[in-house]
């Protein structure tokens, strides 16, 4: 009987050690996650910015230009 219990009694230790690795890694992916996911928000707001910024210049070149060919935009 002793020998018995000894063998689970090892058996859980290997379970709890396999466990507590796994743990450990879902640990590490989550934080792998996160500093990817604060990564991406930051260049996702660059991006909108920058995208606001060439809206911004396109719009006045169009402005520039339709006025030096002598176009009224509002009539567009």
């Amino acid at each position: 009987m002793g020998f018995l219990l000894v063998r689970v009694m090892r058996q859980l230790d290997k379970t709890v050690e396999t466990l507590t690795g796994e743990v450990a890694g879902l640990k590490e992916d989550r934080k792998a996650q996160a500093q990817l996911n604060d990564f991406l928000s930051d260049r996702v707001g660059k991006l909108e910015d920058e995208n606001g910024r060439l809206h911004r210049i396109l719009t006045a070149l169009d402005k520039i230009i339709y006025a030096r060919l002598g176009v009224d935009i509002h009539e567009l």
